[in-house]
C-alpha cells in the first residue's frame, strides 16, 4: 500500500513537471509551428494561439462595427473558420497573415450581408500604419478620433485598423486583402490625411 502511494505521488509529480515543461515549450514556439501542431490534432497548440491572438482579433472587429454583440459574433465566426481551415494551413506565409485573411474575408461577407447595395469588393478592405495614425490611435480616448475613424470609407478604415491592431507590414496587408502594395499605401495615406484634417478642424 505504501509503495503504491509513493508510485501514485511520483506519477503526479512527474505529470506536473511534464505539464509545466510542455507549456513552456508551447510558449516558445512560433505561431506557424503551433498551427502545424494544431492541424495534427494538438489542442493545446490551439489554446496557445488563441491566447496570443484573441485580444487583437476582437479589437479588429470591434473597431469596425462598434457593437459588442456584432463584434463578438464576427470574432467567434472567424475562429470557427480558422478551426475548420486548420488542415489547409501551409506555413508559406506568417500565421497572422493567414489568420487575418480569414478575418478580412469574414468581415467582407458581413458587410455584404448588411449592405448588399454597396457591393463591397473582397479587396476593398485593407490596412496599414504610419506614425501620425499610430500616435492618434494610441490616444483613442479622444472621441473626435473615434468618430473620424468611423467616418472613413470601409477600405481605408480596414487598412488602418489591420496595421494598428496586427502589426502587419504593408506587404503582408497586401496579401491579407488581395490588393497591391501601392494600393495599401495609398489607402493608408488617404486615411491618415483625413484623420489629420478631422482632428484639426
Amino acid at each position: 500500500m505504501f509503495a503504491q502511494t509513493i508510485k501514485l505521488n511520483l506519477r503526479c509529480i512527474l505529470g506536473a513537471f511534464f505539464q509545466i515543461g510542455y507549456a513552456a515549450l508551447m510558449q516558445g514556439m512560433t505561431d506557424e509551428k503551433l498551427m502545424l501542431r494544431y492541424a495534427k490534432g494538438d489542442a493545446k497548440a490551439f489554446d496557445q494561439l488563441y491566447a496570443r491572438h484573441r485580444a487583437p482579433l476582437y479589437r479588429y472587429f470591434m473597431r469596425h462595427v462598434s457593437n459588442p454583440a456584432t463584434a463578438n459574433d464576427l470574432y467567434q465566426g472567424a475562429w470557427e473558420k480558422i478551426i475548420k481551415a486548420r488542415e489547409k494551413y501551409r506555413p508559406d506565409a506568417p500565421f497572422k497573415v493567414w489568420m487575418y485573411r480569414i478575418a478580412h474575408n469574414h468581415l467582407v461577407d458581413h458587410f455584404r450581408r448588411m449592405q448588399p447595395e454597396d457591393s463591397v469588393e473582397p479587396d476593398s478592405l485593407s490596412d496599414t500604419r504610419t506614425d501620425p495614425s499610430q500616435d492618434a490611435i494610441e490616444g483613442e480616448q479622444n472621441e473626435l478620433l473615434r468618430t473620424g475613424i468611423s467616418a472613413l470609407p470601409v477600405e481605408q478604415r480596414n487598412t488602418l485598423l489591420l496595421q494598428l491592431e496586427t502589426g502587419l507590414k504593408i506587404e503582408e496587408i497586401a496579401r491579407v486583402t488581395g490588393v497591391g502594395r501601392e494600393t495599401v499605401k495609398s489607402r493608408l495615406r488617404y486615411a491618415v490625411n483625413y484623420l489629420k484634417r478631422s482632428l484639426v478642424e
